[in-house]
């Protein structure tokens, strides 16, 4: 019954976070955010654990999945390199997480730079985000609950706030050649004549 195994794994993300808290300097709650991030975008996108979610994994949610399902700022990337590099830092002392190293090096060297450039990436966004971050663009505070629902409210009135996607780029249309236009006028000139 996949409801059990969804609650079991609910109970036991929850107490991993709990034992987390005291673990993490400072104990600040906005620590665990991108911890239970990691760990939903996991279970929700690709099937696994933290506890089984390898290197190649963690490197597609931070390349696909975040900046084309999930709404952060670009700005926030640092953070969230940051806070993901100290909860695998705990998952490998606390429980000797095999794949923890391997993980590690995927949140090391550039990443934070990379997602940012993802996040910043509106050609990656999905429909969904794309519509949640023209919330942002017109104003709405989209990391918040309230800031999301306000801008859902405001759509529910007025469909169009949201804006058109842009339209495809177009070829711009050719020239005519000086040629092409001589014919052109010869053409009616020589009709005009032929009807005289």
């Amino acid at each position: 019954r996949r409801d059990d195994a969804e609650g079991v794994f609910l109970s036991i993300e929850d107490t991993l976070l709990e034992n987390y808290v005291p673990w993490v300097e400072g104990g600040h709650l906005s620590d665990l955010n991108y911890a239970h991030l990691l760990m939903d975008v996991a279970r929700a996108q690709l099937g696994v654990t933290v506890a089984t979610l390898g290197a190649p994994g963690l490197q597609e949610i931070l390349d696909d999945v975040i900046p084309r399902t999930i709404v952060i700022l670009p700005d926030r990337a640092g953070e969230l390199i940051e806070q993901l590099t100290a909860f695998y830092t705990y998952l490998k002392a606390a429980f000797g997480l095999t794949q923890a190293d391997d993980c590690l090096r995927v949140l090391s060297g550039d990443a934070a730079e990379r997602l940012r450039a993802a996040l910043a990436d509106p050609s990656r966004y999905g429909t969904g985000k794309a519509m949640m971050m023209r919330g942002a663009e017109a104003g709405f505070d989209m990391e918040s609950a309230e800031g999301a629902q306000a801008w859902i409210d405001t759509l529910r009135r007025d469909p169009l706030a949201a804006g058109r996607p842009p339209s495809p780029k177009r070829e711009p249309p050719k020239k005519a050649t000086n040629d092409a236009r001589k014919r052109k006028r010869t053409r009616g000139f020589d009709n005009d004549l032929q009807s005289l």
